[in-house]
């Protein structure tokens, strides 16, 4: 009885390597062969080299921005306005619908937030962000670069599961 196996009580790598280096991934699998599981580190090590050059190459795209995070806008327009909605959405979540809606611009009016784009999505991946800055403008800017980044990332994971060629998904997701 209490002996446990090797690779028991945790789920191993190459249940959830992209099948796109190692083929179909078993819907039974609980322990990897070696072969496997290095096949696996090696996929993990490759998609976080590759998310790390779509981060620095969104870095180099957005400076000055990227230079200066914590005091430059991407523009001097809508800019506030769109911190204000993300920093509304991250914060306000835990409202739930449709109390998240029922924000303090154009008030009297309810549902202020919808007279303009929610930004839901951003909102839930700037959480954390918002959470942990005291620098609205800095959470925001580290948003659009993280935002910038994984789409690079997301469209090379498409473009190679499509054409089937790394070379092709890397220059695709360049000119992304």
């Amino acid at each position: 009885g209490g002996e446990k196996r090797k690779g028991e009580g945790r789920t191993p790598l190459c249940v959830f390597a992209s099948k796109a280096f190692r083929g179909p991934i078993r819907a039974n699998a609980l322990e990897c062969s070696p072969v496997e599981e290095q096949d696996s580190r090696q996929a993990v090590r490759i998609y976080a080299g590759l998310t790390l050059l779509y981060l620095l190459l969104s870095f180099a795209l957005l400076a000055p921005m990227s230079l200066d995070a914590s005091r430059r806008l991407p523009d001097d327009g809508d800019s506030l306005q769109g911190i204000w909605i993300v920093w509304w959405s991250a914060t306000h979540l835990s409202k739930g619908y449709p109390g998240i809606f029922d924000a303090n611009a154009f008030y009297p009016h309810p549902s202020g937030l919808l007279y303009s784009e929610p930004m839901l999505g951003q909102g839930l991946l700037s959480w954390p962000l918002f959470g942990a800055l005291d620098d609205k403008v800095l959470a925001m800017n580290l948003l659009t670069l993280l935002t910038l980044g994984l789409s690079a990332f997301a469209s090379h994971c498409l473009y190679r599961e499509i054409t089937g060629s790394t070379s092709g998904a890397l220059t695709g997701a360049i000119f992304f």
